[in-house]
């Protein structure tokens, strides 16, 4: 007995039923991203207030140490 002969062809009786309310689904996840997106903005917000509060010096060619092995 070969399995095109014991194949069923797929409908949607098979596929899962959804149970329960979708508003309550959707309101979950998006309190949950929501979250995300405002943790991001203010992780954000204070690197750009730290990155403007204290900038880093330039480093030039002479700042750098003639012996690599100098600390600097």
């Amino acid at each position: 007995m070969s399995g095109l002969e014991t194949f069923q062809r797929p409908t949607y009786d098979v596929l899962p039923v959804p149970k329960g309310s979708w508003q309550a689904e959707y309101d979950k996840k998006n309190a949950k991203a929501n979250v995300i997106l405002a943790v991001g903005l203010l992780a954000g917000t204070a690197t750009l207030v730290h990155a403007c509060m204290d900038p880093l010096k330039p480093v030039t060619k002479a700042d750098l140490p003639i012996d690599p092995r100098e600390p600097i």
